[in-house]
């Protein structure tokens, strides 16, 4: 089984991402792979005031054009692209597979996930 999911999510990016959004969602228990979309609502709905974004982002690891952004440990802004995401989940898959079988009945994964998860159920 876990073979079997490890090569469904490094061939299709969007699941990958997708699943780890999920499993974050459920129990962040992939919290250091908690990326956000980099763009105006991420701004608006983790910042009130200007200067809190300056002091993340002059304290931080932030490029205005790289696709995602989440927080380091220290609350500044950390942003990579989505292929440095893809690259970043690829090197966490055993962790990403361990979660989604210990989440399984707990989060909403796509349908071939599902059926790989059901499928070794029944074995």
């Amino acid at each position: 089984m876990k073979e079997k999911l490890k090569e469904l999510l490094q061939n299709d990016d969007e699941l990958l991402i997708e699943t780890v959004r999920e499993v974050n969602a459920w129990d962040g228990s992939l919290d250091w792979l908690d990326y956000q979309t980099n763009d105006e609502e991420f701004f608006e709905t983790f910042f009130e005031k200007k200067d809190e974004v300056a002091r993340a982002v002059c304290y931080g690891d932030y490029n205005y054009m790289d696709n995602y952004v989440h927080f380091n440990a220290y609350g500044n802004l950390e942003s990579t692209s989505e292929y440095g995401y893809v690259e970043e989940c690829n090197s966490y898959i055993d962790e990403i597979i361990d979660a989604i079988i210990e989440n399984k009945d707990h989060c909403y994964f796509d349908s071939k996930i599902t059926e790989i998860l059901e499928s070794e159920d029944q074995e």
